[in-house]
């Protein structure tokens, strides 16, 4: 049998000559090293057992010459008129001719599949660049875009920063204007904050009304020193001028487009608004006052009535606390009250903090 791998002139060489020829080869890949699909083939019909071998071997040179000088048979064409070549040998040759041509076939298929898959490759390989420059482009846009957003981030933290140290600035002004004791706005704000704490507000709420608190009195800035720093009572006329305080608040305020001046806004023009609605400006009541003004009212009564003023004294600690524990529901939200008197010791480490000391 022939081996897999020979050429096809020394497989022809190798050839035995003999009866067992009759029956033929199975499979391509018998008789050519390219065993290109290996499928299963009839039986090669081969001379007839009676014919001479030295005719045999006279025909297989003439036909190892045709398939030399003529490459086989052409892809399409008949075979080489072979002169001598006994008829018998057609057959055989009919079966080396399509076997040739399916082999050429195959290869101009593997061919077209190969340029296919090199042009699939091109464009696999553009189609990656093409991602990759757009991954490379989309990771750059996303880093100016990150850095931007981080850039506007930090500049709205300092304009806030930057607005809470100019409403405290303020507040420590009119403070100083109206010859209240120093520390009074900073106690105010921290009563304020660990009392809308302890009611149930969030560290954002908190937040809003540390630093919206300290201008309570911003108004205060427009009223005549010889009404704010009056050593006696006032008469009912300057009162009533007194009063305005919390609407100049207001309109100072309130047109700021920032969160925290619209707290502040709120808590100027409410906070001597009273529970039972007989306070001002508006005789508002009940929780119709925003909660950060009937918070800021507790506060800044708690602290001015226990620090000394120009028309009176610091009270004891305890004549300030019967004071709030009677007007509760009266002046002052009951539930605030409550809070308070329940947590009282937190307020004094507070008050003992930022002492009285005049400025």
């Amino acid at each position: 049998m022939v081996r897999i791998g020979m050429s096809f002139k020394r497989t022809a060489l190798r050839i035995d000559i003999s009866p067992n020829w009759q029956h033929g080869c199975n499979s391509i890949g018998e008789w050519f090293a390219d065993d290109t699909t290996g499928e299963s083939m009839p039986k090669i019909p081969v001379p007839d057992e009676n014919v001479q071998k030295e005719t045999l071997l006279s025909d297989i040179d003439k036909i190892l010459y045709a398939l030399s000088e003529f490459d086989w048979v052409s892809p399409g064409g008949s075979l080489p008129d072979i002169a001598g070549i006994s008829k018998a040998w057609h057959p055989f040759l009919n079966v080396i001719s399509t076997i040739k041509r399916d082999i050429d076939n195959l290869i101009v298929i593997r061919n077209q599949r190969l340029s296919e898959l090199s042009e699939c490759n091109i464009r696999e390989e553009t189609l990656q660049r093409q991602m990759t420059s757009t991954l490379i482009d989309s990771q750059r846009s996303h880093d100016i875009v990150e850095k931007e957003a981080q850039r506007n981030i930090t500049l709205s933290r300092l304009i806030v920063d930057t607005q809470k140290e100019t409403l405290f600035a303020l507040s420590e002004i009119i403070e100083t204007r109206s010859r209240e004791t120093a520390n009074h706005i900073r106690r105010v704000a921290e009563y304020s904050a660990l009392l809308g704490k302890l009611h149930g507000l969030n560290d954002r709420e908190q937040q809003y009304i540390l630093h919206a608190s300290p201008m309570h009195d911003a108004g205060k800035i427009a009223i005549p020193d010889a009404i704010l720093n009056k050593p006696g009572k006032l008469t009912d006329e300057e009162f009533e001028q007194m009063k305005e305080h919390s609407i100049i608040g207001w309109n100072m305020l309130h047109g700021g487009k920032q969160e925290i001046m619209a707290h502040a806004a709120i808590i100027a023009y409410q906070h001597h608004e009273k529970w039972n609605g007989r306070g001002y400006p508006n005789k508002l009541s009940g929780e119709a006052i925003h909660l950060y003004g009937r918070i800021v009212a507790l506060a800044d009564v708690f602290d001015a009535l226990g620090s000394d003023r120009c028309y009176k004294k610091a009270w004891p600690l305890e004549k300030v606390l019967d004071l709030i524990h009677k007007e509760s529901g009266e002046h002052f939200d009951p539930s605030l009250v409550e809070v308070f008197f329940n947590n009282l010791s937190e307020f004094l480490i507070i008050r003992e903090r930022y002492p009285d000391a005049l400025s």
